[in-house]
């Protein structure tokens, strides 16, 4: 693949879908954070083609092109501009200062001015610290992926896969309860709970996807997927259930428990959702990209982790997983359905109706975090 095909093509279509996707969780806030003088689609081409000037110095300077996390990097760098600039902004609107001026005791006990910040500058740096998380999140994913994908599991160790995808697990549930608490309890908004609960969930299973492409033997399928459905239908019904709702409430769980059942019904529903979408890209890009022309370019499809036999055994047992997971998805709606009178679909067709709004930043996400599954496939050493 030549480079600037690369730079172009891939990258910078990664690059624009992001900065769209950031323009548009801005928002869901309420905030814009281009320049008005220059408008939102002149300042999104200024810092898509500052990436890409960047990556054309990273070719011509040093070998960090060849670097996935590298590129990765580039994009977390590129995304944080409207960041910063969106705070210079509120900085310079005054939002964060005083409603009224200071008297001398108040600027000699500073904590008497805690509480004198506006809520919607609070609110604002909640925001931020919710961006940068998530944000965060990806690069630390690829670097994770980058990693696995070099050292590899060890074939007659059968636990090996399940050290990788429950160590992941446990890193991306962390990052996504600290940004829930954040977003549903200091910003209060649920559009962005929504969009911030689907942005975990699929970088979560872009890199169990290709967890498949190291799987080395039947068993650790097996296992993989064995623990993966037991976890669906044992954890997300018991946590729907009364008992579970009163140990919340002892935690300080302020809501209602028609409110906890939705809340457990929504992230079930989008776990559903990014299952079927992440494997579903999976399997057709490694049909598509193992028999198209440009399969060397592809890491995966190296001889050395990947011929004939191991492909079709890849595909076939993808294929069987995803049925396993479907499966597995009936019988615990059908649970939710039958003990606890919920019903997964209509409280989420419901939900859209109410929130038109959210359906086009769910598809900016999703098309954001696939692109990475096609990223971290790419052969950078080939470039030319």
């Amino acid at each position: 693949i030549r480079f600037w095909f690369f730079l172009f093509f891939y990258y910078g279509f990664y690059n624009f879908i992001a900065l769209f996707m950031i323009s548009q969780y801005f928002h869901l806030y309420s905030l814009n954070w281009w320049p008005k003088t220059l408008g939102s689609n002149f300042s999104m081409f200024m810092l898509w083609s500052l990436s890409m000037i960047i990556g054309s110095i990273m070719y011509y300077t040093t070998e960090l092109y060849k670097s996935p996390t590298a590129w990765v990097l580039l994009t977390f760098c590129t995304l944080h501009l409207p960041l910063i600039y969106a705070f210079i902004s509120v900085r310079k609107e005054t939002r964060n200062s005083y409603r009224q001026s200071l008297s001398y005791a108040q600027k000699l006990f500073m904590y008497a001015t805690e509480n004198r910040l506006p809520s919607s500058y609070k609110r604002f740096l909640w925001f931020c610290a919710t961006f940068l998380l998530s944000l965060s999140a990806l690069v630390l994913g690829q670097a994770y992926a980058t990693y696995y994908t070099i050292h590899g599991p060890n074939k007659d160790i059968w636990w090996h896969p399940l050290i990788y995808n429950y160590s992941w697990t446990c890193i991306v549930f962390s990052l996504d309860a600290i940004s829930d608490y954040i977003v549903e309890f200091k910003i209060r908004s649920w559009a962005l709970t929504y969009t911030y609960r689907l942005y975990y969930s699929m970088i979560y299973f872009i890199f169990y996807r290709n967890l498949f492409f190291q799987l080395r033997s039947k068993t650790q399928f097996v296992v993989i997927q064995c623990a993966s459905s037991l976890w669906v239908m044992i954890n997300y019904p018991a946590r729907m259930s009364l008992t579970f709702f009163k140990i919340t409430q002892y935690f300080g769980n302020s809501r209602t428990y028609e409110n906890h059942c939705r809340n457990v019904g929504r992230s079930f529903f989008i776990r559903n959702l990014t299952e079927n979408v992440t494997m579903l890209a999976f399997l057709c890009w490694t049909n598509i990209l193992f028999y198209g022309a440009n399969f060397k370019f592809y890491k995966v499809f190296d001889n050395v982790y990947l011929d004939t036999e191991k492909h079709a055994f890849v595909s076939k047992s993808s294929v069987i997983i995803w049925i396993i997971e479907l499966l597995c998805s009936y019988i615990t709606r059908m649970l939710f359905k039958k003990v606890y009178n919920h019903s997964i679909t209509r409280e989420a067709v419901n939900d859209f109706n109410r929130y038109p709004e959210v359906i086009w930043v769910l598809m900016l996400v999703i098309i954001h975090v696939l692109q990475d599954m096609l990223f971290a496939l790419i052969k950078l050493e080939s470039l030319k």
